[in-house]
């Protein structure tokens, strides 16, 4: 109680533009949340950090209630588990200023963030979706399995160059973990669909474009992603892409690409096709190729057989689901 009445002092003291609200959905993550929070507080820019425990069953509640106390600007919510969209709206509803950052609970800011993303804000005369720049923290020495993230890194790496060779790629395919907007904005956005099973940033990134807002990538706004996934949780997710790929191609078919070769080498877009075109046995192989290839420490033959698996399991889970895996 007395942490909610210093928050509510604060907020009727302060001016909503002078400083900015950090929203941080959080499911599962209790070894990392002190983590992520505590390089925000650093900020002089952050007025608050707002945390929505999206139905947690680890350590979670404690240790966000534990911060809450520790910090008056800290905000701790629980919410019954309804995903990141729902966490993130709910974070956003509870925020008291005018612009409202998102970080995921993985990713660690450095002191200045949150100011530069305020910086952006304060200086346009048009509403901004501000996107920093998140690159995965990469494991070293590197170890047999850990292809997933350098898979990732290569792909998050590929979408930086397109936002800085065209900016509005940012609303497009928005990579979410780092970004602000006006908070009256983003909770005028269409709500995403809880049950699309990836790629809710970009559906957000749509309607934020529907919005009038402008995109705008910066990559001094640092933070570092703590990305980690096994192989088995690798696989799963490139299933769950495939399948949402499906169902935003019927709503913005202009909007995604679907094509599994696309950004491949022509060898590479050749082995894809054939593994496509032929029996299971081909990606039989390949996951042995890719065990050895770990095993053997060549971890650019490992990344690459990753990649290729990746669109391979992605295409065919959007098969799957999609009436027209052609159109």
């Amino acid at each position: 109680m007395q942490h909610d009445r210093e928050h509510e002092m604060r907020t009727v003291t302060e001016p909503a533009t002078s400083r900015i609200s950090i929203v941080i959905p959080t499911y599962q993550r209790a070894h990392l949340i002190p983590t992520v929070v505590h390089p925000l507080l650093l900020d002089p820019a952050v007025a608050e950090v707002v945390i929505v425990d999206d139905g947690s069953n680890d350590a979670t509640p404690t240790v966000c209630a534990d911060l809450a106390r520790s910090d008056p600007r800290i905000l701790a919510i629980r919410q019954e588990n309804s995903g990141e969209a729902a966490a993130r709206a709910a974070g956003a509803r509870a925020a008291t200023n005018e612009f409202v950052l998102f970080f995921d609970d993985d990713v660690v800011a450095t002191p200045s963030t949150a100011s530069g993303h305020l910086a952006h804000h304060k200086r346009s005369s048009r509403p901004l979706v501000v996107l920093g720049y998140m690159p995965p923290r990469l494991p070293y020495p590197r170890s047999p399995g850990d292809f997933p993230i350098f898979v990732y890194g290569r792909d998050y790496e590929g979408a930086c160059r397109k936002y800085d060779a065209d900016p509005s790629y940012v609303l497009s395919d928005l990579w979410g973990g780092n970004f602000s907007v006006r908070k009256e904005i983003f909770l005028a956005a269409d709500a995403v669909p809880r049950e699309l099973p990836y790629h809710q940033d970009q559906v957000l990134g749509w309607s934020l474009r529907e919005l009038g807002c402008t995109g705008l990538f910066d990559r001094t706004l640092q933070s570092v992603h703590h990305y980690e996934r096994t192989p088995d949780q690798f696989f799963v997710d490139c299933r769950r892409r495939g399948q949402a790929l499906a169902m935003l191609k019927a709503v913005s078919p202009a909007d995604v690409e679907t094509d599994p070769r696309a950004g491949l080498s022509a060898m590479s877009r050749a082995v894809v096709q054939a593994a496509l075109d032929g029996p299971r046995q081909g990606t039989t192989l390949l996951n042995s190729l890719l065990h050895w290839a770990g095993r053997l420490q060549l971890w650019k033959i490992e990344t690459r057989i990753g990649r290729l698996l990746r669109q391979i399991e992605s295409y065919r889970s959007f098969a799957e689901y999609s009436p027209d895996p052609t159109a």
